[in-house]
């Protein structure tokens, strides 16, 4: 089979991940993006849902004053909460620095310190105290979920 080499199609493709998501949610609103495991059972979002969820916790970072190229740290295990908030930090603008959830405290806070990390999505309260540990001279300000809590609720701690 030959190769093609052709990239026109290159030019008709969005700037981005964070344009290419938001033209999905605005095709496809009442069709299921996501469906993951809530307890013993499974929880379906539409890309409507997830659409509001990612432009709500965007506006977040937007207001704790991320400004473009910025990094923002997730230090969490794979969940859907891990997605939206990789897909509000495409779409406010910054830049995504991972954190696995098997790193340790004093490795986790060198990551969030060198990549200079503004902000970090942790999955607990232990993740985002390791990822505040930084001795960085801004040090980031975490938004936290705890496992009894509704999916991912913001705020500053």
């Amino acid at each position: 089979m030959p190769i093609n080499h052709d990239t026109n199609f290159l030019q008709n493709l969005p700037k981005n991940c964070a344009v290419q998501f938001l033209d999905r949610v605005e095709q496809s609103a009442s069709r299921e993006a996501f469906r993951f495991p809530r307890g013993d059972a499974w929880e379906s979002v539409t890309w409507r849902q997830a659409g509001d969820r990612v432009r709500r916790l965007a506006a977040g970072l937007l207001a704790l004053g991320l400004e473009p190229e910025q990094r923002v740290g997730i230090a969490s295990s794979t969940r859907y909460e891990w997605i939206l908030a990789d897909l509000a930090v495409m779409c406010a603008g910054g830049a995504t620095t991972t954190v696995y959830p098997s790193t340790g405290g004093e490795d986790t806070a060198y990551i969030v310190g060198d990549s200079e990390c503004r902000i970090v999505f942790a999955e607990d309260a232990d993740q985002a105290a390791e990822a505040c540990a930084t001795t960085a001279p801004s040090r980031p300000r975490s938004a936290r979920s705890s496992p009894s809590t509704p999916p991912w609720p913001t705020g500053t701690g």
